[in-house]
């Protein structure tokens, strides 16, 4: 899951920022993209995170055809703080969270089952294709073959 990869959480809704922080969410600033997350941390001058290259609101391929990761740099008083726009329709596109740094063992992936979503996949674990337990194409076949002839 993303929410896993990602350095700080996400906040949906002004509401649900209000509602877990003493201080409210600052006021919309229309001269700054919207933002969902914020950095606690954020000091200095500047900050440099990495984060999902994106084309529109989905994420771009390297050269290998994995999720490609780019460096993005801004203010600190910016990374520091929300800017949830009005609710306005359908939300403008929104400063990326920025992504924690990867395990040794931890790779970035488009899932072939969740719709093409990125993932973060422990390489430590075996994928089904790589265990002797997989199922091979004869076994495929073959139960392609009962399925029919049973009429499923």
């Amino acid at each position: 899951m993303l929410e896993t990869l990602h350095s700080f959480r996400r906040w949906e809704t002004r509401k649900e920022y209000d509602s877990l922080h003493i201080m409210p969410a600052p006021p919309y600033n229309p001269a700054r993209d919207p933002q969902y997350w914020e950095d606690p941390l954020a000091k200095g001058r500047t900050m440099v995170y990495s984060v999902l290259a994106m084309s529109g609101s989905n994420p771009t391929r390297d050269e290998h055809g994995n999720p490609f990761i780019e460096q993005t740099v801004m203010r600190s008083d910016d990374a520091a703080h929300v800017n949830f726009p009005p609710d306005w329709g359908e939300r403008p596109l929104e400063v990326p969270v920025p992504l924690r740094p990867l395990e040794s063992y931890e790779v970035l992936e488009f899932s072939p089952v969740l719709g093409g979503g990125v993932i973060v996949r422990d390489t430590r674990i075996p994928l089904v294709a790589d265990t002797p337990t997989a199922f091979t194409v004869a076994d495929r076949t073959l139960l392609q073959a009962i399925a029919r002839k049973l009429g499923v």
